[in-house]
């Protein structure tokens, strides 16, 4: 329990370090190369993950792992957010809905499929999914999408005090 304990907080703890260097590697590189780097290399890294036994390996391969899985749900938003900018069909709100519904099906439907045949297949199976990925970034794109990011720097008083205003420096308030 307590290995377990320390590889979910391994895991979780790098998303904040790990997700803003992919953002500013993707702003740099553009979102769908980017993306497809970081499903080709989870792929990789998930097709194995269930070989590896002693505890010291397991955590530097969940650490490993999750460097490049953490970007995937911020850059798959991103590319979702510039498809509904260019189109009016589809809009952010009903792409994230209709992911979310694919997604939890697939997460019911894969969890009575693995039961039925065996777990041992659940991360290849996993890794072919993050290489469909790969394959319909390929997809060509109607209109090319120039992105120019906006940096503006900030600091944490600023955001604090837009959300709780001093009533000194607001005297309206």
């Amino acid at each position: 329990g307590a290995q377990i304990g320390v590889i979910n907080a391994l895991f979780q703890s790098t998303i904040f370090l790990i997700v803003p260097l992919w953002g500013f590697i993707a702003d740099k590189q553009g979102i769908r190369l980017t993306l497809g780097w970081v499903c080709l290399v989870t792929a990789i890294i998930i097709l194995f993950l269930g070989k590896i036994q002693a505890f010291g390996f397991v955590l530097f391969y969940i650490l490993l792992l999750s460097v490049f899985h953490h970007p995937l749900g911020p850059l798959t938003d991103a590319l979702a957010v510039q498809f509904s900018k260019t189109t009016n069909l589809y809009n952010y709100g009903k792409l994230r809905f209709w992911g979310s519904f694919g997604w939890a099906i697939a997460s019911i439907l894969g969890g009575f499929l693995f039961i039925h045949i065996a777990i041992d297949y659940i991360f290849p199976v996993s890794a072919l999914f993050f290489l469909s990925i790969i394959f319909f970034l390929k997809i060509p794109r109607k209109r090319k999408i120039i992105y120019k990011s906006n940096f503006q720097p900030f600091d944490l008083m600023n955001i604090f005090h837009r959300f709780y205003p001093c009533p000194l420096t607001h005297p309206a308030i």
